[in-house]
C-alpha cells in the first residue's frame, strides 16, 4: 500500500512538473516570437530602426562596458540595467554570426553619428 501511494505521489509530481515546463516553454517561445516581430523583418535579420534602437540600448546600459561602480548600490543598479539590455538583445536569438554582424552595424553607425 505505501508503495502505491509513493508512485502515486511521484506520478502526480511528475506531471506537476511537465505541466510547469510546457508553461515555461510556452512562455518562452511566446517572448521570442514577440522580440523577433518587433525587430526583426521577415527573413529574421534586424531591421534598421531596431538597429539604431539597440545600439542605444547598449549604449546607455553598460553591454560593452564595465559596470563598476565603487559604491554598490550604484554597481547594482548598472549591472540590473546591463542585464535587462542583454535579455532583450538575447532573446532575438540571433546566432553569432548575426550577433557579430550587428556588432560591426553599430559600430558603423556610431562612426557614422560622430
Amino acid at each position: 500500500m505505501q508503495l502505491r501511494d509513493e508512485i502515486r505521489d511521484t506520478q502526480f509530481q511528475a506531471r506537476s512538473v511537465r505541466q510547469q515546463l510546457r508553461q515555461r516553454i510556452e512562455m518562452l517561445l511566446g517572448r521570442f516570437n514577440l522580440a523577433r516581430e518587433v525587430f526583426c523583418d521577415k527573413d529574421g535579420k534586424p531591421t534598421p530602426p531596431a538597429v539604431t534602437w539597440l545600439r542605444q540600448l547598449a549604449a546607455r546600459n553598460f553591454v560593452d562596458q564595465s559596470t563598476f561602480h565603487e559604491d554598490p548600490r550604484e554597481h547594482a543598479r548598472r549591472e540590473g540595467r546591463r542585464e535587462v539590455a542583454l535579455d532583450i538583445i538575447l532573446s532575438l536569438d540571433l546566432d553569432s554570426e548575426q550577433v557579430r554582424r550587428l556588432r560591426a552595424q553599430l559600430h558603423e553607425r556610431e562612426d557614422s553619428d560622430e
